[in-house]
C-alpha cells in the first residue's frame, strides 16, 4: 500500500450509507525493528519512515464521513508511525489486546449466563482449547451448545461432544 492508495480509498464518497469505513491490516507492522517478533517476516527488514512521515497530517484532512482504522497486531512502543500518531491530538488510538486466561474465562460465562444457560469451569477449558481467543468463533460455540442443551447446563461432556476444534 501506498499513500496515493490510501488516499484514493479515503477520499472516495460513501456509497450504500452515510459512512464509509476504510480498514488497513499490517501497516503499521511494516515499521517495527528488524527480528523483533512482531515485525513482518516476509521484508525481513523495517520499512523506510520516508513516504508515510506525512500521515498525520493526510488524516487531518480525511472527509467527515470517512473512518479510516489500522489494524495491526502488538505493536513496539518505538514503532515511529505510531508515535507519529500518538503526537496528533486528531488521531484517536484505541487498543484492543486479545482476551486471555481468567478474562477470557469470564468472557465465556457472560456469555452462556446472558443468553439463560450456565456452564462448568471443565467446559469452560474445553472452549478455550479448541477456539482460543477467537470471540467470534466461540459465540457459535456457545450459541450451538445453549441451543442444544435448551438454555440449559453445558457440562465438558457435551462440549466435548459437540465443540468443532480449530486450534
Amino acid at each position: 500500500l501506498r499513500v496515493e492508495e490510501l488516499g484514493t480509498h479515503t477520499q472516495a464518497l460513501p456509497f450504500f450509507g452515510n459512512r464509509r469505513i476504510v480498514e488497513v491490516r499490517g501497516l503499521l507492522t511494516r515499521f517495527d525493528s528488524p527480528g523483533s517478533r512482531r515485525s513482518n517476516r516476509k521484508q525481513g527488514r523495517k520499512q523506510d519512515i520516508g513516504l508515510w512521515v506525512d500521515l498525520p497530517n493526510f488524516l487531518t484532512r480525511l472527509p467527515d464521513t470517512t473512518d479510516l482504522i489500522f489494524v495491526d497486531g502488538a505493536l513496539e512502543n518505538s514503532n515511529p508511525i505510531l508515535r507519529l500518531l500518538q503526537a496528533e491530538s486528531d488521531v484517536s488510538i484505541r487498543r484492543f489486546p486479545l482476551l486471555q486466561g481468567v478474562a477470557l474465562q469470564e468472557w465465556i460465562r457472560k456469555r452462556v449466563s446472558g443468553q439463560g444457560g450456565s456452564i462448568e469451569m471443565a467446559a469452560i477449558r474445553l472452549l478455550i482449547e479448541a477456539w482460543g481467543g477467537n470471540l467470534w468463533g466461540l459465540q457459535g460455540e456457545i450459541e450451538k451448545l445453549l441451543l442444544y442443551t435448551h438454555r440449559g447446563f453445558i457440562d465438558a461432556g457435551v462440549t466435548r461432544e459437540l465443540v468443532t476444534r480449530v486450534t
